[in-house]
């Protein structure tokens, strides 16, 4: 008679909760009960949290206008140098379809008020945010007045709509969230700033923000907040700073910059100095006053719903804040930026520090640089950037996107190209896989 060993169910989920989101799915057709504890919302948060600190299976997201790209970060072979280091590595990507909300748009719509016939016209992706697996997509589309009435207003001529949606790429699920009111509305009377998606640990909610600019007398900045759980919009602010497109949340508060394009760097404004008045010392500190009260940096706390200005790092002589290029979230939660003259700053408990200087014949060595944006840091301090560089054989753009690992420790680095992009795509995210559901 043989003896069989009866394994606990309790051992059997936490083996489970250690293998991969895509074996998951194929682990549920085991039986009923299985599937039952493998789609419940617990399991999906215990699978989640365990495999959230595992940097080996994220994914880098190339998002395009009606799909998007994920290519698996253990394919860029983190620490293997090929032969030549400026020569791209091929990479491939798996490439998903957006959702039907995201791929169908009305051919026309009537205004119930003035009776006006509207017919679509196009449509853009520009907006999109990430939070535990599940991706949030704005996509605009475009309707342009289709009558003969010369006394329609110019600006209601041309109307735009949009559809958000959040969506687990790796289930397939997906949810269509309610609009704001008065949708569509006009080109001319408001523009979507910015576009956050976070999970409130507090209340175990997941929330959308929304930042929306209304042009009238005046231009009026709007924050409102969407709630999955109560499936309702809420507003938080109504007179908000200008917000440009740099901003990020982190935990409970919402950043962002305010730039001013037309402060030089510190060697330019003594020239001009010189030439204006004939000053030849000129006081720093005072120059970099003025740059601080130029580019501020914003933040709105979500919880207490007040605005407070930050000070900006300062970043040494012959750093234009207006080509600092990136102004990002990395891996370690933090505010970024990276200067012109490879400084990356790192805003941490209340401070900045220099955390390091990319060497200055990086981007040369590479091909030339137009910007970079770092994504993310990894377990052994590398740092995982998305660059748009110069490409010859790109007759259209003359350019091309890759992604970067560079490596401090000995100024190295290594170059990947995501191979089979419709265009060069400058849209990215850092994604894992996980089995949370939007629904």
């Amino acid at each position: 008679m043989k003896n069989f060993i009866i394994i606990p169910d309790e051992v059997i989920e936490n083996i489970f909760i250690k293998l991969p989101a895509k074996s998951i799915l194929r682990f549920k057709s085991i039986s009923k009960y299985w599937h039952s504890v493998l789609s419940s919302q617990r399991f999906a948060a215990s699978h989640s949290h365990y495999h959230h600190l595992n940097e080996n299976e994220y994914s880098l997201v190339l998002i395009e206008d009606d799909a998007i790209n994920i290519v698996d970060y253990s394919s860029l072979q983190i620490g293997k140098q090929p032969l030549d280091e400026t020569k791209p590595v091929p990479v491939f990507a798996k490439k998903h379809s957006f959702p039907p909300p995201l791929q169908i748009f009305p051919s026309s719509w009537r205004d119930g008020s003035s009776g006006r016939l509207y017919v679509y016209s196009g449509r853009k992706t520009e907006f999109f945010c990430y939070c535990n697996g599940m991706l949030c997509i704005d996509s605009t589309y475009f309707l342009h007045y289709e009558g003969n009435d010369v006394n329609v207003p110019y600006d209601d001529r041309f109307l735009h709509d949009h559809v958000t949606v959040l969506w687990n790429p790796c289930t397939n699920e997906y949810r269509e969230l309610p609009k704001l009111a008065g949708y569509p509305k006009p080109n001319s009377a408001v523009s979507l700033r910015f576009l956050g998606f976070v999970y409130d640990s507090t209340n175990s909610d997941y929330k959308v923000i929304r930042v929306e600019s209304h042009y009238s007398a005046e231009i009026i900045t709007t924050l409102d907040v969407f709630s999955l759980k109560s499936n309702l919009w809420t507003r938080m602010a109504d007179n908000l700073p200008y917000i440009g497109r740099e901003a990020m949340i982190i935990n409970d508060d919402f950043f962002w910059l305010k730039r001013n394009r037309g402060i030089p760097d510190l060697k330019t404004y003594r020239e001009t100095m010189m030439m204006l008045h004939g000053q030849i010392d000129v006081d720093e500190e005072e120059y970099f006053t003025r740059l601080r009260t130029k580019e501020k940096l914003f933040c709105f706390n979500f919880t207490t719903k007040l605005i407070t200005e930050l000070e900006l790092p300062h970043m040494g002589e012959n750093c234009n804040y207006s080509q600092t290029e990136t102004f990002a979230s990395l891996a370690t939660n933090c505010l970024s930026f990276l200067a012109n003259n490879g400084d990356l700053w790192l805003f941490k408990d209340g401070s900045w520090m220099n955390y390091v200087t990319i060497h200055p014949s990086f981007p040369r060595e590479i091909g030339g640089v137009f910007y970079m944006k770092p994504l993310f840091f990894t377990k052994h301090n590398s740092i995982v950037m998305h660059a748009s560089i110069t490409d010859s054989t790109d007759e259209v753009s003359g350019r091309s996107s890759v992604q970067v690992i560079y490596h401090p420790q000995h100024s190295s680095f290594t170059v990947y190209r995501v191979h089979g992009l419709q265009t060069p795509c400058d849209r990215i995210l850092f994604y894992n896989h996980t089995l949370v559901s939007p629904l």
